[in-house]
């Protein structure tokens, strides 16, 4: 069975629709009109997003435990946590909005390379974490995040974008290919 015999029809329409606005608008996106109705926004996370955000860090976190249990547990961000992130000057937290909830955030840094004499002087903006709502993913959200992530960089003068993925999650792995990632450094470990 193709995969839009499974889709309902509005949901068919809505992935034509993010793909149509994707390629005609992204380097603008903000917000998204579908029959004369905004679905869809990206825009900074401010205090009334906590709570979303916990939801989220939290399935993000299960993750990191069933990837690496060996150094992850699910844990609790403190209002400090999110406080910290929005008062400061060099990062944010994107989130995607969809009809007043929130579906899905990147977590963004600007970080300036220290100088070291074998090193180009360069500033890159790093995704800390970047999570749609598992219910929501293969929508296209995670592609709007990540291209409101570039731009994000390419307003506070970064040259390019990092993150780090861990290496059994090759769907994170697939998504960040598709969107122009590709493998620079691995870390490697020794458990004593």
């Amino acid at each position: 069975m193709a995969e839009s015999d499974r889709m309902s029809g509005a949901e068919t329409r809505w992935r034509r629709f993010i793909r149509k606005e994707y390629k005609s608008n992204y380097r603008n996106i903000s917000a998204f009109i579908f029959g004369g109705k905004k679905v869809m926004q990206i825009r900074i996370a401010n205090e009334n997003d906590v709570e979303p955000l916990r939801r989220l860090y939290r399935e993000l976190e299960a993750d990191g435990v069933k990837y690496q249990p060996e150094h992850f547990v699910v844990g609790y961000r403190s209002d400090d946590f999110f406080r910290e992130i929005f008062e400061s000057g060099n990062q944010d937290i994107l989130v995607a909005e969809e009809e007043g909830t929130v579906i899905g955030f990147s977590h963004v840094m600007i970080l300036k390379q220290k100088e070291v004499a074998c090193l180009k002087p360069q500033t890159v903006v790093y995704i800390q974490d970047l999570d749609v709502l598992e219910s929501e993913r293969s929508k296209g959200i995670g592609t709007l995040l990540m291209n409101a992530s570039k731009e994000y960089g390419k307003k506070h003068g970064a040259d390019f974008i990092r993150t780090q993925v861990f290496p059994q999650n090759t769907e994170g792995i697939r998504f960040y290919e598709r969107n122009g990632f590709r493998e620079m450094m691995k870390t490697i470990e020794c458990q004593f």
